[in-house]
């Protein structure tokens, strides 16, 4: 997944969730007064404030056009996000019961 540069023209696009990694993000839309410091919080959970994110069409597919767009228009993102010790697992699941349909 891509995050793109805050509101106020921040940093070019970075990759923020390797394939190898598990990951949970939870959008917010929140009205605040000043800034809100963004950052590395805790060993596994960011904060991202006034920032894009751009969803790959196949999770677009995934989650559906509504879910998608409430994420595109938040404007507040904790992401928690660690290695995985099996990466790969549930893509060949998903091959599995797609192959078996």
């Amino acid at each position: 997944m891509i995050v793109s540069g805050g509101k106020s023209g921040g940093a070019s696009p970075a990759t923020w969730i390797d394939d190898s990694e598990k990951y949970a993000l939870i959008g917010l839309s929140v009205k605040v007064e000043g800034r809100i410091s963004t950052g590395k919080v805790a060993p596994h959970l960011s904060v991202l404030a006034d920032t894009k994110f751009d969803i790959p069409p196949h999770w677009r597919e995934w989650l559906g056009t509504i879910r998608v767009e409430a994420v595109e228009h938040c404007n507040l993102l904790l992401i928690s996000k660690m290695k995985s010790f099996r990466p790969g697992y549930w893509m060949m699941r998903i091959k599995r019961s797609n192959s078996a349909s």
